[in-house]
């Protein structure tokens, strides 16, 4: 008989964790906006899940190059954003395609959101350290609610 041990792998998959059929509510589902409590903002659990996804989208690194994307429709095999280290981030034009290209990822990636708008700005004195300002919609019983994140994303160079 075979030595079954269990394997720690990777997370299960974003719909999987919203609950299976007949368990009742996911509390995913229970949105309300964001509010004030004293000095905190509490996050609803969906705006807290796009904006770990979000994090992870934007800190992976997909193998395709930037000329390759560009010749192709994204794929999962296309996850995360290329290396970006070619491009200058504090060249107009380079940031211009620098923003596009993190918008068509999130765009490509995070189903959720909808009318997705795109700001990228340095972070510190870094000219590849990126915080990403994300504004949104989602689309929520029914009806579309704005959402915004800032989501901080780092490339050392590396493809």
């Amino acid at each position: 008989m075979a030595n079954l041990q269990q394997v720690r792998g990777a997370r299960a998959p974003l719909f999987d964790r919203f609950g299976a059929a007949g368990e009742g509510a996911s509390p995913l589902l229970d949105w309300a906006p964001a509010r004030r409590d004293g000095d905190d903002v509490v996050l609803s659990a969906l705006e807290r899940s796009i904006g770990q996804e979000l994090a992870r989208l934007l800190n992976t690194r997909c193998g395709a190059t930037l000329a390759v994307l560009a010749t192709r429709e994204r794929s999962v095999i296309d996850y995360g954003l290329p290396d970006y280290a070619t491009l200058y981030t504090n060249n107009v034009d380079d940031q211009r395609r620098l923003t596009a290209l993190v918008q068509d990822t999130i765009v490509a990636f995070e189903p959720r959101l909808r009318a997705v708008r795109v700001t990228v700005e340095l972070l510190g004195n870094s000219r590849h350290a990126l915080r990403v300002l994300v504004d949104a919609q989602v689309l929520v019983h029914g009806r579309l609610e704005p959402v915004s994140f800032r989501v901080g994303a780092h490339d050392e160079g590396r493809a």
